[in-house]
């Protein structure tokens, strides 16, 4: 009996440790295994195409998202199949299920039953029973019309009463009655514009109140900090995530020689054109702006983990958001 017990409690612990193996692989694969990017583009002309397409895992799952003129197109891949076709698979199964399920009613249908019987011999009774209740019901309903039939009546007669008494009325009570509703309108519109100013007097007070508050915050040193904190996240993020290579052929010009040279200056200096394979054409003499270039990169997902680690353990950044007003 124990060696059954040990047996079984064994089988438990291979099961559990293959799910927690499982669990991990997935863990591990999902933070570490790099997210592929590669992004693209083309200009001339008027014409114009930009692609971006990610891949993960061996490009078990794929996404292209691409913009040209006419307009955008989106895809997605699946172990190698776009999910058009695996709605096609899907489909497919569905019409087989169909087809199966009519062949076994028809099949069904042949075989005569006793209970579909004694169910049309039910329905058959219900019809009688309804007619003869409709019948007794007809009854009531015709001497109910009699009633309104004869209250219609006497609302007529009534009515040119009820005209002539209205007639009646002198002017002078209907000029006071229009000047009564005039001064309750104005009234009303007054008492309107009241609310109104002093609604946007409060909105204006709140604004105010508000910008000196946070000027004051902002003045603070652990502001300050945080705000430093932040840029310097901003930057790790970026600098992680940049692209590892860029390629492409880029011709520009402004029209103007000495406007073309200085935002080929500025473009040298402010952007690591010489560490990757970019040829860029200034041309002084056009206004144009053509050529292609493509980039790639990785992220992974533990790069957001840190920062969020990092931002969960900045206790001044945690008394920041909670002196926020909303």
């Amino acid at each position: 009996m124990l060696h059954i017990i040990l047996m079984i409690l064994k089988i438990i612990g291979i099961l559990v440790a293959l799910i927690l193996l499982f669990l991990l692989a997935a863990a591990v694969s999902i933070l570490f295994v790099p997210l592929h990017y590669r992004i693209g583009g083309w200009k001339e002309d008027k014409e114009f195409s930009a692609k971006v397409k990610i891949s993960w895992m061996l490009r078990s799952l794929c996404a292209e998202i691409q913009v040209q003129k006419k307009g955008m197109q989106v895809r997605i891949w699946i172990f190698g199949r776009t999910i058009e076709q695996w709605k096609k698979t899907a489909q497919n199964l569905k019409k087989k299920k169909k087809e199966r399920l009519r062949s076994r009613q028809e099949e069904k249908k042949k075989i005569p039953d006793k209970k579909l019987i004694r169910q049309e011999e039910k329905t058959s009774s219900l019809e009688n029973l309804d007619q003869t209740t409709k019948e007794k019901k007809a009854l009531p309903k015709a001497e109910k019309r009699d009633v309104t039939a004869k209250k219609k009546k006497e609302i007529a007669e009534e009515m040119p009463k009820v005209i002539q008494k209205a007639k009646k009325r002198t002017k002078s009570e209907r000029i006071r009655e229009m000047i009564g509703g005039w001064k309750k309108k104005i009234k009303q519109s007054w008492k309107n514009l009241k609310r109104r100013w002093n609604k946007i007097k409060r909105n204006l007070r709140n604004v105010s109140e508000k910008i000196q508050y946070y000027y004051k915050l902002y003045q603070e040193e652990s502001t300050k900090e945080v705000i430093r904190f932040v840029k310097e996240q901003i930057i790790w993020l970026l600098h992680k995530i940049a692209p590892k290579e860029i390629t492409g052929k880029i011709q520009f010009g402004t029209g103007d020689p000495a406007a073309t040279g200085e935002l080929m200056g500025v473009i040298s200096i402010l952007l690591p054109v010489y560490s990757y394979s970019i040829e860029l054409e200034p041309d002084f003499e056009n206004k144009i702006f053509e050529g292609e270039a493509q980039a790639s990169g990785t992220v992974r997902i533990w790069y957001f983990l840190v920062i969020a680690w990092r931002v969960i353990r900045k206790k001044d950044l945690k008394k920041l958001i909670k002196r926020l007003k909303p």
